[in-house]
């Protein structure tokens, strides 16, 4: 063909070398064949030409989103390729690109993983809006929802109880269990966190009885369990919590997937009652797997249990260096509110205290 011809809108430009790459990594755009496009777009009109690159540059863009994960732990690969992701989606959006609120909150996904909140949340309020627009009842539910775990990240439990509310009263004026069940649950989270247990605890199983009743959705079941599981760990109910914490793992193991935070709190539950050995081996064992995913904030937790039971069995030589190396994990995150339990906790181990207070960390 000689030389590469190129187009350019806005921010995106794109050459028939750079088509050419798409092809052969396999990319259709808008079920078309690319070679074909390749073949004929010199004849196209300014229009055309235009419309081509916005589905390449919407494609592109959305195929890696498909390569991100955005539920796994950011590794620093992972968060490297959701910050060149955006960066493109932005001049996209800029060059007159639109995306769909399904992608839009596909694209907060990233953001949020990227540790990019602000952005993540501009996503869901303008994905919010078209939902709103397009009177799509279950995205404005699911939206409200992703709004609430955003401010939850940060802390923010009261904002965040506002939002699922709202969620909650849409799902059930639009009959959407799914929505009620995950609203309720992440409800039950906030108010247990606000100390408003007994709220908590009947909410809860209001979402885990909706939850079992959803066909597969195995995932959804395993998530409050495991949350219902640990406010009863730090409420002093091991035995409610242990439980829950069991089925929870069952079901993770008969689906082949991961359960580093079933492990996590089953170790708790062995420290606390005082049987420590096996509660060094599954914090070993969780410690082993959040490294393995690069999940530094799994890694830390890991490193704070395992510093109390070194307390616990006399070893401080060794308690002291893993409660250091903890609090240096949630210094460099910025995680300020566990670097100072882990503060306390080299206090404790200062003075030899073992005193054996269920912490929520």
């Amino acid at each position: 063909m000689g030389e590469d011809k190129s187009t350019e809108m806005g921010n995106a430009e794109i050459t028939a070398g750079e088509v050419s790459e798409l092809n052969a990594a396999g990319r259709d755009i808008a079920g078309r064949d690319i070679t074909q496009i390749i073949n004929n777009y010199q004849n196209m009109d300014k229009d055309q030409l235009r419309e081509l690159v916005e589905e390449m540059v919407h494609a592109s863009i959305m195929g890696q989103i498909e390569d991100i994960d955005t539920e796994s732990p950011a590794t620093p690969e992972e968060v490297a390729k959701g910050e060149k992701t955006l960066i493109e989606a932005e001049a996209a959006r800029e060059a007159g690109i639109n995306f769909d609120p399904d992608e839009l909150i596909r694209l907060s996904g990233v953001a949020n993983k990227s540790g990019n909140v602000i952005i993540a949340e501009g996503y869901v309020r303008e994905a919010l809006r078209l939902y709103e627009l397009n009177r799509d009842r279950k995205g404005m539910s699911r939206a409200k929802n992703d709004l609430g775990f955003l401010k939850r990240e940060r802390g923010d439990h009261e904002g965040a109880l506002l939002h699922f509310k709202e969620a909650l009263k849409i799902s059930i004026d639009a009959d959407y269990s799914r929505g009620r069940a995950s609203s309720l649950g992440a409800m039950a989270w906030s108010l247990a966190k606000l100390g408003e247990k007994e709220r908590s605890y009947r909410l809860f199983n209001e979402a885990l009885e909706i939850h079992r009743s959803l066909p597969e959705n195995n995932s959804s079941v395993e998530t409050v369990l495991n949350n219902f599981g640990s406010i009863m760990i730090t409420d002093g109910n091991l035995s409610g919590g242990q439980e829950l914490l069991e089925e929870a793992l069952s079901s993770s193991k008969e689906r082949n997937e991961p359960f580093l935070i079933e492990t996590v709190n089953l170790g708790r539950i062995a420290l606390f009652k005082g049987e420590f050995e096996k509660a060094k081996s599954l914090m070993e064992e969780a410690r082993t797997g959040f490294e393995r995913e690069s999940h530094q904030r799994g890694v830390g937790t890991s490193l704070y249990y395992l510093g109390r039971i070194s307390l616990f069995t006399g070893d401080y030589s060794e308690a002291e260096q893993l409660a250091t190396e903890c609090r240096e994990i949630f210094k460099q995150s910025g995680d300020d509110a566990r670097a100072a339990l882990v503060s306390d906790l080299l206090v404790q181990i200062a003075e030899r205290s073992t005193l054996n207070e269920i912490v929520d960390f």
